[in-house]
């Protein structure tokens, strides 16, 4: 889900996650392994909170975390996505590890100051 955001990543994760509000743990289904997340989600706008897991998950990714910042950022301003970006900003702020958090504060307020110009 992450290659939809259009970042130019260019891994993947070795393992499936699922999110879920019960289960934590490997488990294995059909001969594939699972790795159930319990994990407080929306039950709605899972576009929006994709943006949020990306970020909780960046370290993870493998690919340089400059640039994909950079990249992020230059699409965030111009509005690249299809996509409720107040949303995507409590989102942020509800669900996002706390240099998530902070980062988006500093999106909103760099976009404050730029529209006020």
């Amino acid at each position: 889900d992450f290659n939809r955001l259009d970042l130019g990543l260019t891994q993947m994760f070795k393992e499936t996650f699922v999110y879920n509000t019960k289960r934590d743990g490997k488990v294995e289904l059909d001969g594939r392994e699972y790795f159930f997340k319990k994990k407080e989600f929306p039950k709605d706008h899972l576009d929006e909170y994709l943006f949020v897991d990306f970020f909780n998950n960046i370290e993870k990714l493998g690919e340089n975390r400059e640039m994909l910042l950079a990249t992020f950022e230059r699409k965030w301003r111009a509005r690249a996505w299809p996509v409720d970006y107040d949303i995507i900003y409590k989102f942020a702020l509800k669900y996002g590890k706390s240099w998530v958090k902070k980062y988006f504060k500093h999106l909103k307020g760099h976009n404050e100051i730029s529209s006020r110009k």
